[in-house]
């Protein structure tokens, strides 16, 4: 076990200021009748600590250093707290102060995942978009309009969170230029500039450290697999949530919701080897449709290599990549799976 004293003095320290640590487990560390600093004494205590994490009883977190009660036990320390950012709603970008851009999102999923948090112990900011839903007087709740207040806010605030859920509905775009007045009909068609909002999530991906999680979202009508790995990597996040819309149960102002969620089986592995295999693979998919092109007589030949070079495609993702499938549910209970997922 790495840092094994800096570990005993944080158990001991926990152990005498938590009353959920005394009893019988305490009773026993004491009927050993071992010294502090006897080696054996030591080993012990080290073997019951690795016991505890093997069984999901207590989690170790190096960022804080202490010994933090696991999600599954449901039970908040009172002592220590893990902070979570959570996004959640829709954000509005005006056009001019009576008209704006915005999406159907009711924010209902973002609170349910903050509650979910709240009820395991954890700290819970909420940066939540315009919405007629509320939520727990205990969760911290940041109320913004446009996708710039959503930024500077996330921005501020992660440095000091373990955790950031992104589960907003965020404008990709924004009004170049706003009208300071209302924008009168005079029958002639109108033309509104576009431009790119900041990306929330990619943004907080770079200002990550080794001991903070992201967990995305993504919404998608087609290729939700891919273009959910995409993100995964090119945002530096741990996780993806994706939801495609058209499926059964799944909508923005649903009481359920269906997801997907994908994660790293080892991120320094996928990292450097599946977007070259992934490459390598659709550029042979590729030119097989071509030569098919090019030669309809041998299309036979080419279908089936067309047919092996998709299995390897969708293997390669398996290889790389956790991707499990939920059923439909209530949002309550997607947030639960969640919060267990990541």
């Amino acid at each position: 076990m790495e840092n094994l004293k800096e570990k005993l003095e944080i158990v001991f320290y926990y152990m005498n200021n938590m009353d959920e640590f005394r009893g019988e487990f305490w009773e026993n560390l004491k009927a050993t009748k071992l010294e502090g600093k006897d080696e054996q004494y030591i080993n012990h205590v080290s073997d019951l600590i690795d016991e505890w994490i093997e069984n999901g009883e207590v989690a170790f977190t190096s960022k804080y250093g202490f010994i933090w009660y696991n999600n599954k036990l449901k039970k908040p320390s009172k002592y220590f707290k893990m902070k979570a950012l959570v996004t959640a709603g829709p954000t509005y970008e005006h056009i001019d102060p009576v008209r704006f851009i915005g999406n159907h999102s009711s924010g209902k999923m973002g609170i349910e995942l903050a509650e979910e948090l709240i009820a395991r112990g954890y700290e819970v900011i909420l940066v939540i978009g315009p919405t007629h839903l509320t939520c727990s007087d205990k969760i911290n709740r940041i109320d913004v309009v446009s996708a710039d207040e959503m930024y500077e806010t996330c921005v501020k605030v992660f440095p000091s969170c373990d955790l950031a859920i992104m589960s907003a509905a965020v404008a990709d775009y924004k009004v170049a230029n706003i009208s300071d007045k209302k924008i009168k009909r005079n029958g002639d068609s109108l033309t509104i500039e576009l431009i790119p909002n900041k990306d929330i999530a990619a943004e907080l991906g770079k200002m990550k450290s080794v001991n903070q999680k992201i967990i995305g979202f993504a919404l998608e009508t087609n290729d939700g697999v891919d273009n959910a790995i995409g993100k995964i990597q090119s945002k530096n996040l741990d996780m993806i949530v994706l939801n495609q819309i058209g499926e059964k149960g799944v909508g923005f102002k649903s009481d359920t919701n269906k997801i997907t969620t994908i994660k790293y089986k080892n991120k320094g592995v996928a990292a450097r080897g599946y977007s070259n295999t992934m490459l390598t693979l659709q550029d042979s998919l590729k030119l097989y449709m071509n030569c098919i092109k090019d030669n309809p007589f041998s299309g036979p030949f080419y279908q089936g290599l067309i047919k092996n070079a998709e299995k390897s495609i969708n293997e390669c993702k398996s290889t790389f990549f956790d991707i499990k499938d939920f059923d439909v549910k209530s949002k309550a209970d997607v947030a639960k799976d969640i919060v267990d997922s990541i």
